[in-house]
């Protein structure tokens, strides 16, 4: 394959999923990071990377950019718990945090650190009786439906998606 076209490949891959970090474009890829790193570089005038805390996130430069107030959302929407616990409340309503563990079958320490950054980004809140809700659902289901999270990710998660979306 050549330099021109696994650049192509890269550079659709972060048109589609702004957000993804380099091990994940790699994955995609099918290839090394090594090499994902050396085509970004490569890209620089199109393709932004961004901190987010061990991971470096790709973006489109210009037209195709994420706003800036979605990207740490669209961060954490690209992991695989925090898209499933926003999956959840987006789907069921409120809910306590017990409730939210045993329905995702996931530790309440584990839950709670998620919920936290998913709390800290604006994405998620807590109501008055302190059930988790999303703090604004049209624009997280916006921003799911705009960047839709990655066909390994999608398909982990079709049935919650079909309930929100509809078939494709």
């Amino acid at each position: 394959m050549t330099e021109d076209t696994v650049r192509d490949r890269l550079l659709a891959i972060v048109e589609a999923y702004p957000g993804l970090h380099v091990r994940e474009l790699a994955r995609q890829l099918d290839t090394s990071v090594a090499l994902v790193e050396y085509h970004l570089e490569g890209l620089r005038g199109l393709v932004e990377l961004r901190a987010d805390g061990r991971y470096r996130r790709a973006y489109l430069r210009g037209a195709g950019q994420v706003p800036a107030t979605d990207r740490r959302a669209l961060d954490l929407l690209r992991r695989r718990w925090p898209l499933r616990i926003v999956m959840e409340v987006l789907q069921q309503g409120p809910l306590r945090h017990a409730d939210l563990a045993d329905r995702l079958a996931l530790g309440k320490s584990k839950l709670s650190f998620h919920l936290r950054a998913l709390e800290e980004a604006g994405v998620l809140a807590k109501d008055a009786t302190g059930a988790t809700l999303v703090r604004n659902p049209d624009r997280i289901r916006r921003l799911l439906e705009r960047w839709r999270p990655t066909p390994d990710l999608l398909s982990e998660y079709e049935e919650a998606w079909d309930a929100l979306y509809g078939k494709d």
